[in-house]
Formats: structure tokens, sequence, C-alpha cells
């Protein structure tokens, strides 16, 4: 059945071509883009797996005037229709005649560009007619300067956008069911980003000594408070090397004599491993110490690292005193700290000390050291003392303590059979007493 329109109706189909005419205005440009594999080949976009295949859908046109507006913003597919044919291209905007600057970028699904990994202060610069370029560090982009004139149409189709790394593409290229940021591969700090990269999770055991594994140095009285770990490549061959200031950092508390554990992901390669002490301030404290790497790809491995700060590592030199006491060991694991026994302890009473600060391998110093009062410890006896006392600050250097603590009568009833190691700071000395062959202290002594 046959409906008969309404007279308004007949006058709105009458209007509707001049209005059509209006619109069809002509367009000031035509573009056409070509796409940069991840090989550094040319892909002309004339099928659409050339874009999907390298993450790019979908293509944005921005046409920016002489004062720098927006004069127009469009998105159009990346095989745009017709694009099989290597001469189509798509339309621009009517344009009024000027100069203009026209960006052709890549964007990802929700049509945002990809964002480069750049600081705050160190922006990317955009495309203008004051700087007819994309920026070096941005991704899929391309800009051209052109002039718009009344009633003419520019083809513009050197457009070359590079394709965003496999790990930004939103595209599991390796099939591996794990997607850009999700892939191991993804995890390392490498360019270009390419997922399926042979890596390995590397776990690290870092165990710590101090002062050639001196069990009286600490990281608090040494001013360590942690540990920075570096990793970075090393030429095959070539003996490590300091990592440079773009290495990846982590910080491990100082844990003296008690393991921390690190992981990181790394491509199969050589490396250095770099350990350095540092303060509450993060201040480097120590020389490097440093341990070469070989990671083979796998599902894994550990690597057990045994690291020791000798004095001679630290710079500068550490200038302290070292604050003492002594503890008196009676043979049977028990021990005192008083000269004089105390309640039902067995034991002599100590008269006198003789103490004497030694080099790190017990030889004797050219000057001796003295205490914060002047009392030189050069083995001359002093009276017997139960506080803690100072030394006088050193530079170290190992140094090392010789001990013989003697009863009323001069009897050596306590002394260290080698000289012990001092470090800075409070430490507790202890000092055996004295056996005979028979197992017994000489009769001064009980």
């Amino acid at each position: 059945m046959r409906r008969r329109l309404s007279p308004w109706a007949l006058l709105l189909i009458g209007l509707a071509p001049v209005g059509l005419a209006a619109c069809k205005e002509t367009p000031s440009l035509r573009a056409r883009w070509s796409l940069i594999d991840r090989e550094g080949d040319s892909q002309p976009a004339t099928a659409a797996l050339q874009c999907t295949s390298l993450g790019i859908n979908t293509v944005r046109i921005r046409v920016v005037d002489e004062n720098g507006n927006v004069a127009d913003d469009s998105y159009h597919a990346c095989f745009a229709r017709g694009f099989d044919d290597p001469e189509a291209t798509v339309a621009g905007p009517a344009l009024d005649a000027g100069r203009y600057a026209v960006e052709v970028r890549g964007v990802q699904r929700d049509l945002q560009p990809w964002a480069p990994n750049l600081t705050a202060d160190d922006p990317l610069t955009s495309c203008n007619l004051d700087d007819v370029a994309c920026d070096p560090r941005d991704i899929a982009c391309d800009c051209v300067e052109f002039e718009a004139r009344d009633d003419h149409t520019e083809r513009l189709t050197d457009f070359v956008l590079t394709a965003p790394d496999e790990c930004i593409d939103g595209i599991d290229n390796d099939r591996d069911g794990l997607l850009d940021a999700n892939d191991p591969s993804c995890g390392l700090d490498v360019t270009p980003g390419r997922e399926g990269k042979p890596v390995s999770k590397v776990q690290f055991q870092v165990l710590l000594s101090l002062f050639d594994d001196n069990p009286l140095a600490t990281c608090t009285g040494l001013g360590l408070s942690d540990l920075r770990a570096r990793v970075c490549v090393r030429a095959p061959g070539d003996d490590p090397a300091p990592c440079d200031a773009e290495a990846t950092e982590v910080g491990l508390t100082c844990r003296e004599r008690e393991p921390t554990y690190f992981e990181q992901t790394l491509p199969e390669g050589s490396y250095t491993l770099e350990i350095v002490g540092r303060d509450r301030g993060d201040v480097v404290l120590t020389r490097p110490v440093l341990f070469p790497l070989t990671v083979a790809p796998g599902a894994g491995a550990f690597v057990p690292i045994d690291v020791d700060f000798p004095a001679s590592a630290f710079e500068p030199p550490i200038e302290d005193e070292s604050d003492f006491t002594l503890q008196y060991e009676d043979g049977s694991g028990a021990t005192r700290g008083g000269c004089e026994p105390s309640g039902n302890e067995p034991g002599p009473t100590i008269e006198t000390l003789s103490i004497e600060v030694l080099d790190a391998h017990g030889g004797k110093l050219p000057t001796p050291v003295t205490l914060s009062d002047g009392t030189p410890l050069d083995g001359t006896p002093i009276p017997c003392f139960q506080q803690e006392v100072t030394t006088e600050r050193l530079i170290w250097g190992g140094y090392s303590i010789a001990i013989r603590a003697r009863a009323a009568d001069g009897t050596v009833c306590f002394a260290t059979d080698t000289p012990l190691r001092l470090a800075p700071k409070s430490i507790s000395l202890p000092v055996p007493r004295v056996l005979g062959s028979d197992g017994k202290p000489p009769a001064s002594c009980e």
C-alpha cells in the first residue's frame, strides 16, 4: 500500500538537496600513512594485518593552525576503507587558507597516545608550526607542514608511523597467554621492549660480614643503614666494572651475618653485580664490591653472594673511638664483668690489667693507642676497671687487643690466647681463664 506524504514532508524533501550541497566542501587535504615494523621495515598499510599485528588499529589526524590552535581532530581506521589500493587516501577537513601543521599519530584502543617513560621536568614537545616534527621520543607519530588553499586538495602521503614496543602494544606477541606488563620479559628495563625474550628470574642471597668477618663489627657501629645492590650488563669476557647511574638499584637492610634477598628478571647474558654500603641519608660509605654474573635462559636461578667490607673499603676512612668492657670467663661457660667475684661466684679478685692495642695482625704499633683520658694501652699494668672505657679516636685500619688480668701477687688469671679484634663503638671483649695442663687455674686464681 502506498502512503501519501504530507505537504510539510514534501517541503523538507524539496529543501534537502540544497542543504546537502552546501555541506559538500572541498577537503583541504587527503592523507595516507605507512608503518615501520619492529624489524625496521616499511609496511604500506594495504592490509588490515599490517596494522593489527603492530597494535595500531586507529590513527588520529590533528591539524594545528598558525596560532597553535587545533583546527581539526579526527580518527580513522589504520587500515582505512579502500587502503588495499596503495593510492587510496582519507579525506581531511575543509580549512581556511593558510599554513598548518598536520600530526598523524597511531593511538591505543582507548584512543589515547602511547606515553613514553619521561620525567615531569622533561615533557614531550608537540607538533606545531614553530617545530614541525614529532619529538624523537614520541611513539607512532609523524608531522608535516602544509599550506591550505581555497578549493584545492593537497595529497599528504608520506606519513610514517613507527610501531610501539611489544611490551605496550596490547598484543600477546609471543602467544604465552601473558600480555605486555604481565609478561616476564616486559619487567626488564630494556629498550625496545620485546615479549618472549629468553629471561630468568634470579634470586640473590646476600650474606654480609664486616671488617674481614670481625664478629664485633656491626652495621650500627660502622654507620651503615643499608646496602645498595645494582645489576648491569657486562660485555662477555670483560672484568666486572662499577654500574652507571642508569642501573636499577635495590636497597637491602644492613644485617651482618644474616642473609637478605632480592630478585631481578634478567635476559640471558653477562652482568656485573655491584654492592655498596650506605648511611641513613643514602650516602655511599664504601667502595663497590663487584661480582661477575652470567645468566642462562631458564625458569630461574639462585645466586648466593658473600660480601665483606673491610676497614680499607670505607671512603672516607672511619674515624671513631672503641668503647669496650671486659667479660671474664670461668671456663664453664659463665662470665663475670667485675674485678671481684660477686656473691658465691668462684674466681680471684683482679688487681691489675695489662692491655695492649696492636695492629690487625698482632704486631706492635709505632705509637701506642691511649684511652680517652690519655692512659697508654701499651701493656703497662693499670688498675682493674669494671666500667666501659673509651679509646682515643682512631682511624680504622684494623686493630687487635691483647689482655692480661692479674691477681694481687701478679699471677695472670685471665688472658687472651691470641689478640682479639677491635671494632668501633660499644663492644664486649671475652677474656678466657688461664688453666694449667691439669685443667686447673693457678693457686692464686682459684
